[in-house]
């Protein structure tokens, strides 16, 4: 059944004019060559030497411009959709491009791989904070009290190695320019992809990368970390740096991913 339905759609993909060209061509073929074989067979055309030719070349004909027309229609169908996917990839990989510079334009080097473990550091560092903190009700202790001190000024060094400017105004047009790019590659670009057939990341991977928009937009990642001395009020700060670094990490491997997929 599935060969079936892929004939009777390659069919239908046809041009109206090959398909018709082919309904009233191929019958008068067919009613060619018989009648050739007929006449083969009773010797009907031993004296009509220029009858034969005619109607062989007649039949021929019948067979070969349907067969022609088929074959060049669907090679220039071919050739249109390779067109279409290859323009398509070269959009894709150009918004990608706009959209790195996007990401990096307000970090440190000129780099993603470097983007990615200094985030992924500023992320354990976090978690670190988070870890070294008294049980509900107990005071803090002077080791866990270093500990904190200590992870709290790595955090800070990194945030200083990492961002190149922790200025709100230039932080909040730095993630509506990420927004909007990737706006441009998720609402215009991907439904082009879906037409042409080209790969694209999974919808978890789109959904996790579109969620971490509002996300980034939060600027608590600019503030300076401190070290906890108030369990209820101390952890909302480092809480809200992790979500943005695992929302910036989205958007990141959702860029990684297609970069890979368009290499």
């Amino acid at each position: 059944m599935t060969a079936i339905r892929r004939i009777r759609a390659w069919w239908f993909d046809t041009a109206k004019q090959a398909r018709w060209t082919t309904y009233v061509c191929i019958p008068i073929g067919v009613a060619g060559l018989l009648s050739g074989v007929y006449g083969d067979s009773h010797h009907g055309w031993d004296d009509r030497a220029f009858l034969t030719n005619l109607i062989s070349s007649l039949t021929s004909l019948m067979f070969g411009v349907p067969t022609a027309l088929l074959i060049i229609t669907h090679l220039g169908n071919y050739q249109t959709e390779a067109l279409e996917k290859r323009q398509v990839a070269r959009r894709v990989r150009a918004e990608l491009e706009v959209l790195e510079q996007a990401l990096l334009q307000n970090l440190g080097p000129d780099s993603v791989l470097y983007v990615r473990q200094r985030l992924a550091a500023l992320k354990r560092t976090t978690l670190a904070i988070l870890d070294h903190l008294p049980p509900e009700g107990e005071a803090m202790t002077e080791s866990l009290f270093e500990s904190q001190v200590t992870h709290v000024r790595i955090c800070q060094h990194i945030l200083e190695r990492l961002f190149s400017d922790r200025d709100r105004e230039k932080f909040n047009k730095w993630m509506n320019e990420i927004q909007a790019q990737w706006k441009v590659l998720d609402e215009d670009v991907r439904p082009s992809v879906a037409n042409t057939g080209n790969p694209w990341i999974t919808l978890a991977k789109g959904s996790e990368a579109r969620n971490a928009l509002p996300t980034i937009q939060e600027s608590g990642i600019l503030r300076d970390p401190e070290v906890i001395t108030d369990r209820r009020s101390g952890i909302r700060p480092h809480m809200e740096r992790l979500n943005w670094i695992e929302a910036f990490e989205a958007l990141l491997s959702a860029h990684h991913e297609l970069l890979r997929l368009y290499r």
